[in-house]
């Protein structure tokens, strides 16, 4: 049985099967949910903190910024806990932020005015 998962921004969340029988599609038994981290203030202006869920505040995370263009701008591994970065200086536009914990990924947009 091949088991493919589709998240389809963070809206919706299912499981399609296949096998010899005819398609099924099932939702997990437990909601798979990805917001593990908030950032804010955004857009900002020159300090942005990145903040994990309650559930997740004491478990290691990797954090990496990219400009739009696809640039690598901030790479940080082994984090815990709250970061505030200051990005006063980084050019107005919007940046990407992805965040890993556990093997799971979370991409946040933010914008810098």
């Amino acid at each position: 049985m091949n088991t493919f998962r589709c998240d389809t921004a963070n809206t919706f969340q299912f499981i399609i099967s296949f096998t010899n029988t005819p398609l099924e599609i099932t939702e997990p038994t437990s909601p798979l949910n990805n917001q593990r981290f908030s950032i804010y203030p955004n857009p900002t202006q020159d300090i942005l903190t990145i903040e994990p869920q309650e559930a997740s505040v004491q478990e290691v995370y990797t954090l990496r910024i990219m400009s739009s263009d696809g640039r690598l701008l901030y790479r940080a591994s082994k984090l815990k806990g709250s970061r505030q970065l200051q990005i006063a200086d980084w050019p107005v536009g919007v940046y990407y932020a992805e965040l890993e914990q556990k093997g799971i990924r979370q991409n946040i947009t933010f914008s810098k005015q």
